[in-house]
């Protein structure tokens, strides 16, 4: 639990907003000692995916005997979750020194009237004491929304690039179209380095194939005719990918299957930098792997599920997931999105498929979408299907209550709720605390 200061230091970083630009992350790890000097990197940016990938990594990782880190973006449980070695978060203890010497160092730049870091600056600082403070080999660190000006973009030539499927996401903030996002995501990859991607779209693979290129980096793209024998399913998935046949994973959607070939695909080119994975560290690493919010299934009857899509391709993705996976169901849908996004679209694409939403805004959250305003987006695509909730509970409440009511007329039913992962924690809370009701 973060003590009172660690909160208001934290809670001023925050208001500075997204600031991107490498100055200030660049002062403050001087500060520090230069705690990602010295560290080994597997670096991971796109849009959607970057979590998946990174948890598959890790398990292996882990499986395989290596002390692994790693630094997860956003937090979606707890702050603390975005720490993590072999899959294990950092203790409230240890993140609170942690804190308290950036915070230190932070305070002493401010003296100096230097510019002070944002709150995903401060975090990534955090992350780079905490690996290098418990000497993990490799760390696995994902960007926050951007690439080239990302904060952990201060590192130096990485083990291996990894660049996961890229979207129209952060418009505005990190370039006007696709091209120029893809163009941003991919300045992760360093010259002379490895550089591991998913097969993605025409215009994405373009430029990272140029960007690639131009570094003198080499470049491993995941076939995508190399996946096959799918067989797909909410609680496993199989496939086989180039040699290894019958894979197994535990995150569900098809999108994942994807996200497992690009995980082992980054095995191969770490084998080649003299790291040891046995094909059982990969099987029994994918098996293993978990990651919350990702069609998580939380409750059996009715069926709820509990996933973070919150941008067009990830509710594209999620809405096929769910005709394809649960043929047949009806759906009730929980949204809460943030006002960045483009939840037009999200809207467009998540009407003809619910039977009804129930509308949320985060409290607290300066990001968060009025309620009143997804209603009003909402009712362009699908009249009469919403009702805004006061709260979360109450979302929760008269979904459960709906579901039963149609189930106990032998429809088959799903509650699905998607969107910004800042609310989605608190659904969980709310269903742990209403038990059976």
């Amino acid at each position: 639990m973060e003590s009172k200061g660690a909160s208001d230091f934290l809670e001023q970083a925050e208001k500075k907003g997204m600031i991107l630009g490498l100055a200030r992350m660049y002062a403050l790890l001087e500060e520090l000692s230069g705690p990602e000097k010295g560290l080994s990197f597997i670096h991971i940016a796109g849009t959607n995916g970057k979590g998946s990938v990174t948890a598959f990594l890790s398990s292996i990782l882990t499986e395989a005997g290596y002390k692994v880190g790693g630094y997860y973006s956003p937090a979606v449980e707890n702050r603390l979750e975005q720490y993590r070695i072999c899959g294990n978060a950092v203790s409230g203890e240890e993140f609170e020194s942690l804190r308290e010497d950036v915070q230190a160092a932070c305070e002493r730049l401010k003296e100096r009237g230097e510019e002070e870091p944002t709150l995903f600056e401060i975090e990534t600082a955090i992350a780079f004491l905490y690996f290098k403070k418990n000497g993990c080999l490799p760390v696995l660190l994902e960007t926050g929304c951007g690439g080239a000006e990302d904060a952990t973009n201060v590192i130096e030539k990485p083990l291996v690039s990894v660049l996961t499927s890229i979207s129209e996401d952060h418009i505005g903030l990190i370039g006007k179209d696709i091209y120029e996002i893809a163009k941003t995501k991919a300045g992760i990859i360093k010259p002379g380095s490895k550089a591991v991607v998913s097969c993605g779209n025409e215009i994405t693979a373009d430029v990272i194939k140029k960007a690639a290129e131009e570094r003198g980096a080499e470049l491993q793209i995941v076939d995508p005719l190399e996946i096959r024998d799918i067989c797909c399913g909410l609680r496993e998935q199989v496939f086989s990918y180039k040699s290894y046949e019958g894979l197994r994973i535990h995150l569900a959607g098809n999108h994942q299957i994807e996200n497992a070939a690009l995980a082992v695909e980054v095995c191969d080119a770490l084998k080649e930098e003299g790291f040891v994975l046995s094909e059982d560290s990969i099987r029994n690493g994918l098996k293993k792997a978990f990651l919350p919010f990702r069609m998580e299934i939380v409750r059996e009857e009715p069926l709820f599920l509990l996933d973070g899509a919150h941008n067009p391709e990830a509710v594209e993705t999620l809405m096929a997931s769910l005709k394809k996976e649960l043929p047949g169901y009806r759906f009730l849908f929980i949204m809460g999105m943030l006002r960045d996004k483009d939840y037009r679209r999200v809207c467009e694409l998540s009407a003809p498929v619910a039977d009804r939403f129930f509308l949320v805004e985060t409290e607290g959250n300066r990001r968060a979408l009025r309620k009143e305003t997804l209603k009003e987006t909402l009712a362009g695509f699908a009249p009469k299907k919403d009702m805004s909730c006061t709260s979360v509970r109450e979302a929760v409440f008269c979904a459960l209550k709906a579901g039963k009511e149609m189930s106990s007329h032998g429809i088959q039913m799903c509650i699905v709720s998607f969107g910004s992962f800042s609310y989605l924690r608190e659904v969980k809370e709310c269903l742990k605390h209403m038990g059976d009701q």
